[in-house]
């Protein structure tokens, strides 16, 4: 749904310099700059102040979540805030989580 974004991060190491918190606020940082950039103004903005995490323990809540996110765009229809006009969906996008580091991330659909 382009009205928010669900997303499945997999850490595969421990990284006390980039936790989930930092990631997360580089994705928004560096989309909403890119919005931004999009619409032509500046310092707007894009983004709700926090966000929602829940950790998945087993396979069983895995394919429930990835079940939900794959279904949840098709919900978009009936949603009140559905507008008249298509939305384009990136592919990838790559988040800045620093000046040095860059985490590329692909997006299921």
């Amino acid at each position: 749904m382009p009205n928010h974004i669900h997303g499945i991060f997999i850490i595969k190491e421990r990284n006390e310099r980039h936790g989930l918190s930092e990631i997360v606020r580089g994705l928004k940082t560096f989309s909403a700059r890119r919005i931004n950039q999009l619409r032509s103004v500046s310092k707007i903005p894009v983004w709700q102040r926090g966000y929602y995490e829940h950790i998945i323990r087993n396979e069983t809540t895995l394919s429930k979540i990835h079940e939900y996110i794959i279904n949840n765009p098709f919900k978009w229809e009936m949603d009140e805030m559905h507008p008249s006009q298509k939305f384009y969906y990136p592919k990838k996008v790559h988040v800045k989580l620093d000046s040095e580091n860059v985490l590329p991330m692909n997006l299921l659909l």
